[in-house]
């Protein structure tokens, strides 16, 4: 069964592996000269941002015409005629393509972690140039465990809908909104609040080292002993009492040199609080994450076995 598994998706999964392979020869070239170039920092955004998109397009370019090819050809039924049960068949089949797709993002994985660092180090030294901290979404979604997570899930997600759909193209076009909106929802609303955060609260600004490496999440100007909004308010960035006494305070800044701000926020008993995720906050986030999506296409194949159970033959 090994044999016929690989024989009927040889194609796709030859396809998934050479675009893996494609892909760390540009990474393995452009690591090696990206702490080198003085014009990385005008394209290293734009290739960090079509990285997004290869554990997608990996997984449902292997599982899009995993079932749906067989379906829309009905090449399934010489198999469930010849003594193999619906089960075999798609258990078969499903374990050669999410091994492939396993491979190919841990492979890929690996090479873009060493290319991000790169990237990262190069855009450090530019002194011109912003830190970029590994925990920061821009370099988080493409770098870490995170993306076989996604891979695995854009797989399931195929082989799930080609099972209803039954035609590879079709199910391909209908995968990849729902990925992208499942991947921008768990990004916004669910990543943030899958570690407890961590806050900083200080009198004196954002001054401390640890603000720079992490993922602000919210901040503002609270009441002196809360570290969050009361229930019901928005985070407030400048209060009506502090912004009246900072610039009654401004007319004395020549003659004393001195900011008013940190006087006006003891006198109101205010105080700056932040909520971020600092950089120690990386790998669990990642676990998180991953455990989300590889949990999904877990389910999603499940469904899948319900769904193929009922085609008829």
């Amino acid at each position: 069964m090994i044999w016929v598994a690989w024989r009927t998706q040889r194609l796709q999964l030859l396809v998934a592996l050479g675009l893996a392979l494609l892909l760390a020869l540009w990474v393995a070239t452009t690591g090696l000269t990206v702490s080198h170039s003085q014009t990385w920092k005008y394209w290293a955004d734009g290739a960090v941002f079509a990285l997004y998109a290869l554990p997608g397009i990996v997984g449902l370019g292997v599982g899009a015409p995993l079932v749906a090819g067989e379906l829309d050809r009905r090449t399934q039924r010489l198999a469930w005629t010849q003594g193999m049960s619906r089960r075999q068949w798609l258990s078969w089949k499903v374990a050669m393509g999410a091994a492939v797709v396993v491979i190919a993002s841990g492979l890929l994985t690996l090479f873009i972690q060493w290319w991000a660092s790169a990237a990262n180090i190069a855009l450090t030294s530019n002194a011109r140039g912003p830190t970029r901290p590994t925990i920061v979404p821009s370099v988080f979604d493409v770098t870490g465990i995170v993306i076989i997570g996604y891979a695995l899930f854009a797989f399931a997600l195929g082989v799930a809908l080609g099972a209803v759909i039954r035609r590879p193209g079709w199910t391909f076009g209908a995968a990849v909104p729902i990925f992208v909106v499942a991947r921008l929802l768990v990004r916004s609303d669910v990543r943030p609040h899958l570690v407890a955060p961590a806050t900083y609260t200080s009198v004196r600004g954002f001054l401390s080292a640890k603000l720079t490496n992490g993922w602000m999440l919210n901040w503002g100007i609270l009441p002196a002993g809360r570290t969050s909004p009361l229930p019901g308010h928005a985070w407030v960035t400048f209060p009506r009492s502090f912004t009246v006494c900072t610039r009654a305070g401004k007319a004395h800044i020549a003659q004393t040199r001195v900011t008013p701000w940190p006087h006006c926020l003891v006198v109101n008993h205010l105080h700056y609080v932040v909520q971020y995720q600092p950089a120690s906050h990386y790998w669990p986030l990642q676990g998180a994450e991953t455990g989300i999506f590889v949990a999904a296409a877990v389910l999603l194949l499940g469904l899948t076995i319900l769904g193929v159970r009922r085609i008829t033959a």
